[in-house]
């Protein structure tokens, strides 16, 4: 059976225009809120706390309103009939999924740029990650794999759509004043839009990731961590005294 080919990027673009349209105002919204809720935690936190320990629970505390916000967003992209409100109180269910998820894809992707070429195929791979997630219901975990398995053969294709969006969200950040507020309702649509195409051209595809698929990114997202840890602990342990005037 011959495969169907992605639609054209213009028609890409074109849908994920009329839904920037449809639904920026709701997304402004949404980053709003979260930008007052985070400066009102900061500000509460110091007034309560000392220095030190007002700062650690600001950040402890604007970690879910970080994930929460990330839930809105994709909730008022998928369901694009429901108000900020809604998409608010249905994103609490969904905000440690997408905690880990983030946590996942900050890890892997950016750990892997320090060798280029894996940062640009873990890119291209993740990329429909979060559209997973929020138009699937699955985990932070299994919406990795399945992102993964989605660009399978069409990997070229996938890649040349991602850079497309990553320059117009770059063009969009260098707006001054309200790209910073514009970027991120952009990449997302894009990025959803993006998902719409690659799933229905895939139709519907077994996915029941193994254990050992799940292990083996865990295990990547851990070496991550720890070696650069570890090469900088025994750098330092080896030329200790080294830099002493």
């Amino acid at each position: 059976m011959e495969k169907i080919k992605l639609p054209k990027v213009n028609d890409m673009l074109k849908r994920g225009w009329n839904l920037f349209k449809k639904r920026i105002v709701a997304l402004i919204v949404v980053e709003i809120l979260a930008v007052i809720t985070v400066i009102s935690i900061f500000n509460v936190s110091l007034a309560l706390f000392p220095y030190t320990e007002g700062v650690i629970m600001s950040v402890l505390l604007t970690i879910p309103v970080i994930g929460c916000s990330l839930a809105a967003f994709h909730t008022l992209i998928v369901n694009k009939d429901i108000g900020v409100c809604k998409a608010i109180g249905l994103s609490f269910q969904k905000t440690h999924s997408y905690l880990w998820l983030s946590l996942l894809m900050t890890v892997l992707i950016t750990f892997a740029y320090a060798l280029v070429i894996p940062g640009m195929i873990f890119t291209v791979w993740f990329f429909l990650a979060p559209g997973v997630l929020a138009a699937e219901g699955t985990g932070g975990m299994n919406a990795l794999l399945k992102s993964k398995s989605l660009v399978k053969g069409i990997w070229p294709e996938a890649a040349l759509r991602v850079l497309i969006i990553m320059i117009i969200v770059m063009f969009i950040k260098g707006i001054p004043l309200v790209g910073r507020f514009l970027w991120g309702p952009v990449l997302f649509i894009l990025a959803y839009t993006l998902y719409e195409d690659v799933s229905r051209t895939e139709g519907e595809i077994s996915f029941n990731p193994a254990f050992r698929e799940k292990l083996f990114l865990i295990g990547i997202a851990a070496g991550s961590v720890l070696i650069p840890l570890v090469v900088t602990l025994l750098f330092l342990h080896l030329f200790e005294g080294s830099f002493d005037l």
